[in-house]
């Protein structure tokens, strides 16, 4: 293997690790409300470029960086999209329940066990 195809190694094993820390940021958090989902739909679809780029080429190594880094983006948006749905669920019961806003604790929780049992 020489010093060039280590180097790019290197950098493919970087790229794909950048990702990480921001999808257990996400996990962590329940929430992807502070990134861009035209961001994360940009990335996706420039990785999926590359893929098939590199699919056609038979470049290896740009074929499995760019595919982790694709799977990687899709993981991102479908966090996103939930996060998003589970928000726009949140102001919709905010808006329809704006008496909750002057509630005490006690009478917030009592509200929200209240609401849980209903679902179930």
């Amino acid at each position: 293997m020489s010093f060039n195809d280590i180097l790019s190694w290197i950098a493919s094993i970087s790229l794909v690790s950048s990702l990480i820390p921001q999808i257990i940021r996400i996990a962590q958090r329940r929430s992807a409300k502070d990134v861009s989902l035209i961001t994360i739909l940009f990335f996706v679809i420039g990785n999926g470029i590359w893929v098939v780029y590199a699919a056609l080429i038979n470049y290896v190594q740009l074929l499995v960086t760019n595919t982790l880094l694709c799977s990687f983006g899709w993981i991102l948006l479908i966090l996103k999209t939930i996060s998003s749905y589970k928000y726009k669920k949140y102001l919709n019961f905010i808006h329809n329940n704006e008496h909750i806003l002057n509630l005490n604790e006690e009478d917030l929780i009592n509200l929200i066990n209240k609401s849980s049992k209903e679902k179930k």
